[in-house]
């Protein structure tokens, strides 16, 4: 059983976790769901793809978009020499650069639009909620899934104003989450929003956990954003510190 350890509570604060790196991903386009590769509690990797929607109709469009560059790129050239033995006109060559332009244009598009087929995780992460199904059809802008990254929690707390005499950025302090009462980690400011809500006289502070033996033996399946919990600041402490 751990050691039964005493905090003046009096100098204490709720505190909770947060993901440094949260997202809800939306549709980049309006089309039919055909595969989600990961759901709620599913774990992925950057660049893996998340969402499949059906662009059977943009790849071929796209086909033809290069069979169009493909034909404007032969005209060009053959205009070109047409040109140098001088049995073609400036105006068409000039025509013929300008319908190359305009096919290259639209390969382009083509290729954007084929891009947007696929929703590609921008991290690391974990779905955390599913807003579509495979087979619906969504509109651009849709909500698809919310994602977040557990690997990288922040704390994430209100104190009374006053303390800021004694709180600063790499200010110590123990966090104890209600979901793992057996457990005391160590942990630092990282910074102090500056704004003082009047009303409360509280302000707004952010902090990480420290490596130390709790922490290390951990693994990221342990802490998740939302656990919760109190702060527990040295107060008397910090005074002396900062007197010295």
């Amino acid at each position: 059983m751990p050691t039964s350890i005493s905090y003046d509570k009096s100098n204490s604060t709720y505190a909770s976790l947060f993901p440094i790196q949260k997202a809800s991903l939306s549709s980049p386009m309006t089309g039919v769901i055909q595969k989600i590769n990961f759901r709620p509690g599913d774990q992925f990797k950057q660049g893996d793809v998340l969402v499949q929607f059906d662009c059977e109709e943009v790849d071929l469009k796209s086909k033809r978009a290069q069979a169009e560059i493909d034909a404007a790129s032969a005209q060009l050239d053959s205009t070109t020499e047409l040109m140098r033995l001088n049995s073609a006109s400036k105006i068409e060559l000039a025509k013929a650069k300008s319908q190359f332009e305009i096919a290259k244009a639209d390969l382009d598009i083509m290729k954007f639009q084929q891009k947007q087929c696929q929703v590609l995780a921008p991290y690391h992460g974990e779905v955390v909620h599913q807003s579509a199904e495979e087979n619906e059809t969504v509109k651009t802008d849709d909500p698809l899934i919310d994602i977040i990254d557990n690997r990288e929690l922040e704390i994430k707390m209100y104190i009374p104003s006053i303390w800021l005499q004694h709180i600063k950025a790499q200010t110590p302090f123990t966090l104890q989450l209600d979901e793992l009462p057996t457990e005391r980690f160590q942990a630092v400011v990282t910074k102090v929003v500056g704004q003082i809500d009047p009303a409360s006289q509280s302000i707004l502070i952010y902090g990480k956990l420290a490596s130390s033996d709790t922490t290390d033996k951990l693994t990221p399946q342990m802490l998740f954003s939302g656990m919760s919990g109190i702060a527990y600041f040295d107060l008397d402490t910090q005074a002396t510190v900062n007197k010295e």
